[in-house]
């Protein structure tokens, strides 16, 4: 059995997924034009509002002109809500980026944040995978894999990640369920192909 909020948080992560393909493909994303992520708030069990405290974002890239490439890793962003602002993490090119965004409303005032090597992870309870399937720049609409809405954890988590010793980022995806990705997103490709000609 599902928990109450199961559906209106999987529609609004659902919608957030869409967003962020919206700013990965613009050249003048929230990233780069001025800086921030999406807070995502949505109602539990109980009718009130609550935040998603942290989330992990995977954009994958299926290019048919290189299918045997499969699924290949573009970016990773990781968003963390914290009391005085929100945080986040992307690996960009190979290397890690970190901001930290304020709430509009929050004071001008200045805060400090400190924070070493162990209190970085881009581990969130909710992992979502962006999966861009095209042909050179033209692209379908994205495929959405979302991990963590299980409560009972029957399901497998499909993206796993963790630090080297040389402090590395490493994501891992689960073999088989990526193989069975690879034939949704090469049928998806084969079905609307004409879209991008």
């Amino acid at each position: 059995m599902r928990f109450p909020e199961f559906r209106t948080l999987a529609q609004n992560l659902q919608l957030l997924a869409r967003l962020y393909w919206k700013e990965f493909a613009s050249p003048a994303n929230i990233f780069t034009a001025w800086g921030g992520a999406y807070d995502l708030i949505y109602q539990d069990a109980n009718k009130g509002f609550q935040y998603l405290n942290e989330y992990t974002i995977f954009l994958r890239l299926f290019d048919a002109d290189q299918a045997e490439k499969g699924i290949q890793l573009i970016n990773v962003l990781k968003y963390q809500r914290r009391a005085a602002f929100s945080f986040v993490t992307m690996l960009n090119n190979g290397k890690l980026d970190f901001f930290g965004a304020k709430d509009i409303t929050a004071s001008d005032d200045p805060i400090t944040v400190r924070f070493g090597k162990d209190d970085i992870s881009m581990n969130s309870k909710v992992h979502i995978s962006i999966i861009a399937v095209g042909r050179g720049s033209k692209y379908l609409a994205p495929m959405v894999q979302i991990d963590g809405l299980d409560p009972s954890e029957e399901s497998k988590q499909t993206v796993f990640t963790r630090f080297s010793e040389e402090g590395r980022l490493q994501v891992a995806f689960h073999a088989k369920h990526d193989d069975w990705l690879e034939e949704q997103a090469m049928t998806s490709y084969r079905r609307f192909a004409a879209k991008l000609a």
